[in-house]
C-alpha cells in the first residue's frame, strides 16, 4: 500500500466514508498520470481532485487532514 493510499484512507476516515462510497477519496493511476479522485456517484463517476507526482499528492492529502484544504461534496 502506497503512502497516497494510506492518506486517502485517513481522509475517508475523517469524513466517515468507506472506499468506493460516494464522496470517498482514492488514488487513481494509469500509464500517464497519478491522481487523487473523488467518487461522485454509484455508477463509477469520479472527479479528479489533484494530479501530480507523489510529493504533490501527499502534500494535498495532508492539507485536507490538517484542514488547510477543504474537501467539497457539493457537486456529488
Amino acid at each position: 500500500m502506497s503512502k497516497i493510499d494510506i492518506l486517502c484512507d485517513r481522509v475517508n476516515e475523517k469524513y466517515n466514508l468507506r472506499r468506493h462510497q460516494v464522496g470517498s477519496v482514492e488514488r487513481y493511476q494509469d500509464m500517464c498520470e497519478t491522481s487523487v479522485i473523488q467518487v461522485c456517484n454509484q455508477f463509477g463517476g469520479v472527479r479528479t481532485l489533484m494530479s501530480g507526482d507523489e510529493k504533490t499528492l501527499v502534500e494535498y492529502l495532508q492539507n485536507i487532514l490538517d484542514d488547510k484544504t477543504i474537501l467539497n461534496f457539493w457537486s456529488i
